[in-house]
């Protein structure tokens, strides 16, 4: 069941993280090669806001319809209602930590391009080393969910070291509130818009569809999305915002 969970999950990761690294860290890599540190602060930007608004409203998407995409993808064959049931809650433990992953992978890449691999390859062994532990404690009182669990909390515990390291690294507190990489209204305006759009997409989809899975994941798939950018935008959220205008400027 862990296994399947995981697999599921790390296609995900894949398309999303491995996506967003593949887009920005050899920009960011060129830019501070060239030494433009304002080129560099603006690429940084655009990959966290990119990262929060597919992240987040992901994570939020995939929990409501969890039963469903794992009705599809197992129910059709010989597994077991029981065993379809402890994967879908292994599945949602991990989708937990898809914002964890793409934070850490990130700021692994940008060790990578100040020329420092030995702080991140140390957090990654500290990671291994926290997630054996915890799978080991875990295991015992909440059986297969622990190690689930444990790589979550794991992965959480690692991205948080790795950020603060970089932002120790690169002049402190002061420098990062200087460049202004985060903007704590937005991302309070995204957890809020995901939580309501999440209620939304929940009850429609217990109101609606219940035999067809396919057809439940598509209606609560649309309100979900349609529900979380009216409410971006009613508030003129800033990441909405810009995403929204670099998309006028490619059309």
């Amino acid at each position: 069941c862990v296994g399947y969970a995981h697999r599921i999950f790390n296609s995900i990761n894949g398309l999303v993280t491995a996506t967003l690294l593949t887009m920005y860290y050899p920009i960011i890599s060129k830019q501070y090669a060239e030494k433009n540190r304002e080129q560099v602060d603006n690429s940084i930007r655009k990959y966290v806001d990119m990262m929060l608004i597919l992240t987040i409203p992901l994570m939020g998407l995939l929990i409501v319809n969890r039963n469903e995409i794992m009705d599809i993808l197992f129910n059709r064959g010989a597994m077991e209602a029981s065993s379809i049931g402890k994967i879908s809650v292994l599945f949602i433990i991990y989708v937990s930590g898809l914002l964890f992953i793409a934070t850490k992978e990130f700021a692994t890449r940008l060790f990578y391009v100040i020329g420092n691999t030995k702080i991140p390859t140390t957090i990654n062994v500290l990671c291994v080393f926290i997630n054996i532990c915890l799978s080991l404690l875990l295991k015992q009182s909440i059986e297969i969910y622990g190690i689930a669990l444990a790589t979550t909390i794991a992965t959480g515990i690692c991205a948080f070291v790795e950020c603060i390291s970089l932002i120790h690294k690169v002049g402190g507190m002061k420098a990062f509130h200087k460049h202004k990489i985060i903007n704590r209204t937005n991302v309070l305006e995204i957890v809020v818009s995901c939580a309501l759009a999440t209620i939304v997409a929940y009850v429609l989809k217990m109101i609606s569809s219940r035999n067809h899975s396919l057809a439940s994941i598509i209606i609560s798939g649309i309100s979900y999305c349609v529900v979380f950018i009216l409410i971006m935008l009613a508030t003129k959220n800033e990441y909405a915002t810009k995403i929204l205008s670099r998309m006028k400027r490619k059309c």
